[in-house]
């Protein structure tokens, strides 16, 4: 019986919630960003939408209410732009801050990005802000790895779609970026992170194509003609890919300049076994 009133209550208090605190909480929020000409409250304001990002992916496992977050997302990802912009470190910080908030949103339940928001961040890693990032940030290792981390969970959300978007033309620029990416210059593990966060990625994407014909077909609506098409554009793809691990996994002549070179041994070690992944 209580365990029944407590699941009643629940619902309830959700229900309340959402219809209620959480549409004022988002008429303020949005007010502040309007009007509040003070970046200082920038770090506060993204912890108050990341706390109801991680309070409503776990209201709608317990109950049947659904979120809205497209207004607030788009305002984080906003912000996140400003980095670009201004030339100053607390802006830099609260990029990174607006940056990470998306990249767990996306992991705590990715269906918080409608189709609009989606729309916007793939202008955005795939336009001038993402180039610009790379070349602004060259030099610093973490915001390449932390971008690289972003495109990676922003494409995994519907990677079949994204897979099958090789067979046009137009894409092709897209897979060419994160090739260039994956091939970031640097030696792997000591001067670059990102070619390792991408062998799962690449790897998902093999299997896609490997194993999810049928599904592929379906989104072709059938022509096996372009499923072929697109099988035969992946080999070709992916003979980029290995070409880019297989000069990846070769052990640097760098050793003099490596301060822990046994650990260094043992991570590359580990490296090397997982691009065998792709490579094979």
């Amino acid at each position: 019986m209580k365990k029944e009133m407590s699941k009643i209550s629940q619902t309830e208090l959700h229900k309340a919630v959402h219809s209620h605190l959480f549409h004022t909480s988002e008429c303020i929020l949005q007010f502040i960003n309007n009007s509040v000409n003070d970046p200082s409250i920038l770090p506060i304001w993204l912890d108050c939408v990341n706390s109801w990002v991680s309070y409503a992916s776990r209201a709608e496992l317990d109950s049947m209410e659904r979120y809205n977050f497209i207004s607030l997302l788009t305002i984080v990802l906003q912000i996140m732009q400003q980095r670009n912009t201004e030339i100053d470190p607390n802006s830099i910080e609260i990029s990174d801050k607006a940056m990470e908030l998306i990249i767990g949103a996306i992991d705590v339940n990715h269906s918080f990005f409608k189709p609009v928001i989606k729309g916007i961040i793939q202008d955005l890693i795939f336009g001038e802000w993402g180039l610009n990032y790379i070349y602004v940030n060259k030099d610093d290792p973490e915001s390449i790895s932390q971008f690289a981390r972003f495109v990676i969970s922003f494409l995994l959300i519907d990677l079949l779609k994204f897979s099958s978007s090789l067979l046009n033309p137009e894409n092709d620029s897209k897979y060419q970026f994160l090739l260039n990416l994956t091939n970031f210059p640097g030696v792997p593990i000591e001067e670059e992170s990102i070619s390792k966060d991408f062998i799962d990625f690449w790897f998902q994407i093999a299997e896609t194509f490997a194993e999810e014909e049928d599904s592929l077909n379906e989104i072709l609506k059938n022509d096996q003609q372009s499923l072929k098409n697109l099988i035969d554009k992946s080999k070709a793809l992916f003979t980029q890919v290995t070409h880019v691990y297989w000069e990846k996994i070769h052990v640097p002549n760098k050793s003099e300049t490596i301060d822990d070179l046994e650990n260094f041994n043992n991570e590359f070690r580990v490296y090397r076994r997982d691009d065998f992944k792709i490579i094979n």
